[in-house]
């Protein structure tokens, strides 16, 4: 759990630590790839360590739910999907032998109302039966006092099947004075919870852990186009003229990303009406035309960009327009031929000063900041890390 995400919280943490804060998307990044378990309370923090040490790891995010009242068990299953679990309709085969087993009136579907006249044994045999089905990965037993069954016995017989299955299962204890404890009988030991919202939301994280645990790593890939010694000549260039550092030119940046092994559309610099048409009539048509100042980030924010220019005339035209809107800083015009149409994606490297290098992976285009479709990871990345930031 990561404290200073508030302003108030953050100046108290540089207090504390003398440190600046590290950025939200930096820690992000570092718990997922580290297979850290981020909670947002410390409440949620004692109920996620309950469920890792003293229940197996599931197999799958599956939950079944099994109550002795209907209303806590559609809580529940609503809590379930709300933080990320599936709450699938049990097998045919289990719900036959729910319906034998629970008086009846019982709901076998999933959640599962065994009614309130259920007995203890018949509430343990719900939760051995919904535990054997193969579409279960996790058992979530959810008790409600009611007058003909006492708690003690519900929670004995649950924690009995919980002992002989290798499934997870915990339960949701209503009206229990803590908000999390362990109920110990020999040999066994159940997460209990006082409402099913927390047992849901600790069961989720556990299995999203469990999923990442079982993801293969994948290897750093070797990647023998990248040339980092042209790049670091280049910037060292760069800084040598700049050393407060700035922008790239067009010229310097297609060197950059071509020493990566990226392939950038062919770019013509020039600082004339008359220029750009001869760029353009070499490219051949239709071209784009970009304003080409370094300080222009967003240039299509302040009207300097023109696309699609079919003819000398509109090159012309589009050349003289953006040098009356901008002035000296269009600093000439970038000529490129119009592309194919496709998925504009973003790439950004920044240097943590705590954990080094942190890349993002997103949509590109104007729409970048409005949408906010983007993740981060730490450097170095597997070749499986690279594939799931696409996905």
């Amino acid at each position: 759990m990561k404290g200073g995400s508030s302003p108030a919280g953050s100046r108290a943490a540089r207090s504390h630590t003398a440190a600046a804060a590290t950025p939200a998307a930096t820690v992000e990044a570092l718990f997922r790839q580290a297979g850290v378990i981020a909670v947002d309370s410390l409440g949620e923090l004692f109920d996620v360590v309950a469920v890792l040490a003293h229940t197996p790891l599931p197999v799958g995010p599956r939950l079944a739910i099994v109550g002795n009242a209907g209303g806590p068990g559609i809580l529940a299953a609503d809590a379930a999907a709300n933080a990320g679990l599936e709450v699938p309709e049990l097998s045919p085969a289990a719900q036959r032998q729910l319906r034998a087993q629970l008086p009846p009136g019982a709901a076998v579907a999933n959640p599962v109302d065994t009614v309130a006249a259920a007995t203890a044994e018949q509430f343990g045999a719900a939760v051995a039966a919904v535990a054997a089905d193969t579409a279960v990965d996790t058992v979530l037993a959810v008790l409600t006092p009611v007058p003909l069954t006492s708690l003690d016995q519900l929670t004995a017989a649950t924690m009995r099947e919980a002992g002989r299955t290798g499934k997870p299962v915990v339960m949701s204890v209503l009206g229990q004075p803590a908000a999390v404890t362990v109920a110990v009988q020999p040999g066994v030991a159940v997460p209990s919870f006082a409402t099913p919202e927390e047992a849901a939301r600790a069961l989720a994280r556990v299995a999203a852990y469990a999923q990442r645990r079982r993801r293969p790593v994948g290897h750093v890939p070797t990647l023998p186009e990248v040339h980092p010694a042209a790049v670091r000549q280049l910037a060292a260039d760069f800084l040598l003229a700049h050393p407060d550092g700035g922008w790239l030119a067009a010229a310097q940046a297609t060197a950059l990303v071509a020493a990566y092994g990226i392939p950038a559309v062919a770019t013509h610099h020039v600082t004339s009406a008359d220029e750009a048409v001869t760029a353009a009539e070499a490219l051949g048509f239709p071209v784009a035309l970009k304003a080409a100042g370094t300080a222009l980030v967003h240039k299509t924010d302040v009207g300097g960009v023109r696309l699609g220019l079919a003819d000398a005339g509109a090159v012309r035209r589009a050349y003289t327009d953006i040098e009356a809107t901008l002035g000296e800083r269009a600093d000439g015009a970038l000529i490129q031929p119009m592309v194919a149409p496709g998925i504009e994606t973003v790439i950004g490297v920044v240097h943590d000063p705590v954990f080094g290098p942190l890349v993002m992976f997103g949509l590109g285009g104007v729409f970048i900041d409005l949408l906010d479709d983007r993740v981060f990871n730490l450097l170095p990345l597997t070749d499986l890390d690279a594939a799931e930031m696409v996905r």
